[in-house]
This record gives structure tokens, C-alpha cells and sequence, in this order.
């Protein structure tokens, strides 16, 4: 399952199925949505992956600045996301940047505070970097829809995955007065997306568990059948024209089909 959640999430040509294109879709749909409170600001991007998200904000920002702590993720930005008023810098964890207190008027982090292992820290510092009034935004996955009761996320660089009130204690803790919104869409594209996570309680409590113990002893075995299914998928991949836009997606009050969260917040 981890396989199919692409976290290198970047605008392309072409797409292998609407599966990969929805997925994209919802997460650029929060960026969007994000470029509503950035208009002539200064902004940093943290957590930037392929950095199509900071683009969108470019578009709107007097200036973004875009961080990550993989080399290879600033080193393609740098390359192919060239702007005049957007800057990608590395940084070496999650918990440290090189600016001053108090420097941008807008923070962005989507889809990382999953990934954080000292979730408190890594909000205390976008927390000191933002200006006093400015804007926090944050992403991330609804486990509503993506775990079954008791389960730990399936995505095994998933650390943890919120619900709503979950999210909001979370941050309440660094910021107040937090407002959740949810990343949803028409009934067709939350289908897919649905159905792109869903689990099977025998999957989850029952086959998983016998896989990893068995990845654990025979570890060769479990590599030679992976290689078989991927090189099996990969004489089928067929692209697909795409037919939904951002506009099949909203951010919206209701949680009742939320794919994502967005949080918001005020220092």
C-alpha cells in the first residue's frame, strides 16, 4: 500500500491513471486555497517535495521562500522552479531554520507534520519565524477515511495521522484559537480517493501483521515477489487523459468527506 502514496507529488505532462492525478489534484487544491492569504506577503514553504506548491504561491506572494531538508528535493527546485521573488533553501532537520525571529508574514507546511517526530518542537519554530498577526497554514491526511480503528498509517514514513480534534489539540498547544477546515470534492473524486486507501480489516489485523513477520525472516523473499509485481505492473501502465481539474475539489467547513485537513491559525 505505501507504494501508492506518492509523497514526490509534482505537475506533469501526463499521468499513468486518475488514481495518481486525483492525488495531486487534492494537494495542489490546499495550495490554492493557501494563495488566498498570501497576496504581497513574505512567505516560507516549509517542506516544500517537488515544489509545485511553492510556485502556486509565487504567483501571489511578494516574495516565498521554500525549505526542505532533502538534498535532492532543493536541488530539483533550484533547477527546474527558477522565480525572481521564490528561494529554495536546505535546512538540516526539521526543527532548525536560519531565519530571525519574527521574519515572514505567512508559513506553509503541507503534508509534514505527519512525517515530524517531535511534532511540539517542529511548531514552536515555525512559531518563532512568524510574524506577530501572521498566518499559519498546514496540511495534512484525514485518518478517518485512511485507518481502521487501532491502526498505525500503513504509509510507513506516516509517523502518525489525525483526526480533526486530533490536529486541533495538536497545534492548540503552540497556537490558539485554531480553525480546521477539510480538503473535499465531488462525490466522484472522493471516491477515488476512497477507494485509492481503503482497507480490509482481514488486510489490517490479520495478512499485514503475518507480512511483517515474514519480511523479518525472510527478507530475500519478500524483495524477489516485489520485483515480480513491479515488473509485472510495469508492462501494463497505460496513460490516461485527465478529466478533473482543481475544480472538482473545495475547502470547506464540513469534515463529513474530508480528504485532507487544513489548519489555520494566527500567532
Amino acid at each position: 500500500m505505501a507504494s501508492a502514496e506518492y509523497h514526490w507529488v509534482l505537475e506533469r505532462g501526463s499521468w499513468e491513471n486518475e488514481t495518481q492525478h486525483i492525488l495531486f489534484l487534492k494537494q495542489k487544491k490546499a495550495y490554492e486555497y493557501a494563495a488566498t492569504h498570501v497576496s504581497g506577503k513574505h512567505v516560507l514553504d516549509y517542506g516544500v517535495g517537488s515544489g509545485f506548491g511553492t510556485l502556486v504561491l509565487s504567483q501571489h506572494a511578494s516574495r516565498v521562500i521554500g525549505v526542505d531538508v532533502f538534498p535532492k528535493t532543493i536541488a530539483f527546485c533550484k533547477k527546474f522552479h527558477r522565480k525572481p521573488n521564490t528561494k529554495f533553501i536546505r535546512i538540516r532537520d526539521s526543527y532548525t531554520t536560519p531565519f530571525p525571529d519574527n521574519h515572514f508574514d505567512v508559513v506553509t507546511s503541507f503534508q509534514v507534520i505527519e512525517h515530524v517526530e517531535d511534532v511540539e518542537r517542529y511548531l514552536y519554530e515555525l512559531h518563532r519565524v512568524l510574524k506577530p498577526g501572521g498566518t499559519i497554514i498546514i496540511t495534512t491526511p484525514n485518518k478517518g477515511y485512511r485507518l481502521l480503528p487501532f491502526q498505525k498509517p500503513w504509509n510507513d514514513e506516516h509517523i502518525r495521522e489525525y483526526s480533526k480534534k486530533g490536529l486541533q489539540k495538536e497545534m492548540g498547544k503552540v497556537f490558539p484559537g485554531v480553525n480546521i477546515f477539510a480538503v473535499s470534492g465531488a462525490p466522484e473524486v472522493v471516491a477515488i480517493e476512497h477507494a485509492r486507501v481503503k482497507q480490509l480489516p482481514i488486510h489490517v489485523y490479520v495478512l499485514n501483521p503475518f507480512k511483517r513477520i515474514i519480511k523479518r525472516l525472510a527478507p530475500r523473499v519478500v524483495r524477489h515477489i516485489s520485483y515480480k509485481s513491479d515488473t509485472n505492473l510495469a508492462h501494463t501502465t497505460q496513460y490516461y487523459i485527465p478529466t478533473y481539474t482543481t475544480d472538482d475539489f473545495c475547502v470547506q467547513d464540513d469534515a463529513s468527506d474530508a480528504l485532507d485537513w487544513v489548519a489555520v491559525a494566527e500567532k
